[in-house]
C-alpha cells in the first residue's frame, strides 16, 4: 500500500483523546492508537476483526479450539463467535467436528486454506509490528518489551485481586 486510504484518516480524526479529557496521564489514548492501527492494517485481508482474530488464534493454538475458548480469546459472547465461525466456514477457512469424547462439543479446525491465510496474516503482522519497531533504537527494544511486560503482569496482578473480592 503506497497510500492510507482516505477513511482511515477519518477515523484517526474522530478517535477521542482520553488524556485530555481526564487532565491526567495515562496509557489509554496509546493503547487506543495502537490498538487502532492494527485493526486498520487488518482490513486488507477483507475479513472483520473478530474472524481475524479467531483464525490467528486457532493458527497459534492448534488442537484446542472450542467455541468457548474462542470466545475467551477474542473478548467476544458465544453469540458473535457462532457467527464468526459462520464466516470461517463459509469462506473455507476452518471446519467444526464433533468432539471426540462429548458430541455436545464441538471443536474448531483450520482447513488448509485457513492455515495459509492465518500465517500469512500472523506473518505480515509481525512484519507491521517489527517495521514500526525500526523508529527505536534497537537496543532498547528488549527493554521496551520487559517494561511493557511487567506492565502487563501487573495489570493481571490487579485484575486477580479485584476478581478475588
Amino acid at each position: 500500500m503506497t497510500s492510507t486510504p482516505p477513511s482511515h484518516a477519518r477515523l484517526r480524526r474522530r478517535a477521542p483523546s482520553t488524556e485530555r479529557t481526564l487532565n491526567v496521564p495515562t496509557l489509554l489514548p496509546l493503547w487506543q492508537r495502537i490498538h487502532q492501527e492494527f485493526i486498520l492494517h487488518s482490513q486488507r485481508w477483507g475479513l472483520p476483526p473478530k474472524v481475524y482474530m479467531a483464525l490467528v488464534y486457532l493458527y497459534t493454538n492448534p488442537g484446542e479450539a472450542e467455541p468457548a475458548m474462542i470466545a475467551q480469546a477474542i473478548f467476544a459472547p458465544r453469540q458473535t463467535v457462532t457467527s464468526v465461525l459462520n464466516t470461517l466456514e463459509r469462506q473455507q477457512l476452518a471446519t467444526r467436528e464433533a468432539h471426540p469424547h462429548d458430541l455436545r462439543r464441538m471443536q474448531i479446525r483450520l482447513t488448509a486454506k485457513g492455515q495459509r491465510l492465518a500465517h500469512d496474516i500472523l506473518q505480515n503482522l509481525i512484519e507491521f509490528e517489527t517495521a514500526a519497531l525500526q523508529v527505536l533504537a534497537q537496543h532498547k527494544v528488549p527493554a521496551l518489551l520487559k517494561d511493557l511486560n511487567r506492565y502487563a503482569d501487573a495489570l493481571v496482578a490487579q485484575n486477580d485481586r479485584a476478581a478475588q473480592t
